[in-house]
């Protein structure tokens, strides 16, 4: 069932014409929210554009709060950045021309596509007694390190063997996760495409590849353009899927907000927001916290991150901290033992784990295993 905020019966009507008998009409907001206690099982609210911008992203902003599971869809005659940009912020998740009746059907069943994930996520989780810890680094800038991060990472955390890990390549036009650990691309993430939609762990094995006997690997596409093959529906099922399969999935990261990322930070347990010393890596922070403040993802589930935090270039650790207003948990100092392990194949935390940048990862690992342990309320193995 579908909840249809109009506030012109006409208007309405054309709606209901679209997607079908499953369309309830609500005329504002108290019969709105009197309609979502009143069935509890609806996932979708329309706004139509008879509703003013300003009253839709307050009520969009309140449904957030209030019902965490409800999808809403906005209805606009005029579509613009500033709109686009406002929905972002107000944790709406499309915008539709309002005489685009394909557009407004496809976004209902993109709603309806991750609303059946997160029941089945939650289904599963209660079967299975728990879900892997999805872990995603990201920085808005390249070049800051995501992927040596990343990597290292899911190394470090693999060192207790009783804990399985996937490491998952989400720059899917120019991921490095193949370079840095000198893995031969047999089998990236487009070989997953022949599961169609029967995403299960037997067909994902079949493309993952095992480094080192340490942690499993999926890699990006070795061609960019294999991208425009990969739905974002697709590539959220699949991850769930690794989830209910290991204790941590740890996914690399393009600087790029697309509904990819976006869907993959959204999701994370725990984000780990990478940056430098240096401005524009600062100020893509900024914006970057901004986004995921509107995507609801709470400070307890991200954490700063400095890497090369011994550069002497006129800012430091409490610059960065004033700037961004968000305390920085792990600094990562620089070292040119990271770059030669990379050139020999190998990650630092193998080559030189008494290394400080080692040192440095290891520490983060065991923040990652305390916070996904508080912030589920269970041990995390």
């Amino acid at each position: 069932m579908y909840l249809i905020l109009s506030e012109k019966a006409d208007e309405f009507t054309r709606i209901k014409a679209t997607l079908g008998a499953g369309a309830l009409r609500v005329n504002n907001r108290h019969s709105l929210i009197e309609g979502l206690e009143a069935n509890p099982l609806t996932r979708i609210v329309v706004i139509t554009q008879s509703v003013k911008s300003d009253t839709a992203f307050a009520l969009a902003a309140e449904l957030r709060i209030q019902f965490p599971q409800i999808n809403v869809i906005l209805i606009r005659t005029r579509i613009d950045v500033a709109t686009l940009a406002a929905a972002l912020e107000y944790g709406i998740k499309d915008v539709v021309d309002a005489q685009d009746a394909a557009a407004l059907m496809n976004a209902v069943r993109r709603c309806e596509e991750v609303a059946e994930q997160l029941t089945m996520r939650s289904g599963l989780a209660s079967i299975n007694g728990t879900r892997g810890k999805l872990i995603t680094v990201y920085s808005a800038k390249g070049g800051c390190g995501k992927t040596t991060i990343a990597s290292n990472l899911a190394a470090a955390l693999s060192k207790d063997n009783s804990t399985s890990v996937c490491l998952v390549d989400m720059d899917l036009q120019f991921g490095d996760i193949a370079t840095a650990l000198r893995i031969h691309p047999t089998k990236t993430v487009t070989s997953a495409l022949e599961m169609g939609e029967s995403v299960d762990i037997e067909g994902l094995n079949k493309v993952l590849l095992r480094y080192e006997n340490m942690f499993d690997v999926l890699l990006a596409p070795t061609n960019p353009s294999d991208v425009e093959m990969l739905n974002p529906e697709f590539l959220s099922k699949m991850v769930a899927t690794l989830q209910h399969n290991y204790d941590f999935v740890v996914i690399d990261t393009s600087p790029a907000l697309s509904e990819v990322i976006v869907r993959m930070l959204r999701d994370s347990d725990l984000v780990l927001l990478l940056t430098t010393l240096d401005m524009p890596a600062i100020k893509n922070l900024k914006l970057t916290i901004s986004a995921l403040d509107a995507l609801g993802l709470s400070k307890s589930r991200r954490r700063l991150i400095l890497n090369k935090s011994d550069l002497k270039v006129g800012l430091d650790a409490k610059d960065v901290e004033a700037l961004v207003d968000e305390d920085i948990s792990i600094q990562v100092p620089s070292s040119t033992k990271v770059t030669s392990a990379s050139n020999e194949g190998q990650l630092v935390i193998q080559a030189h784990p008494h290394n400080p940048v080692s040192k440095a990862i290891f520490q983060l690992a065991n923040q990652v295993r305390e916070i996904t342990r508080e912030l589920s309320g269970t041990k995390v193995a």
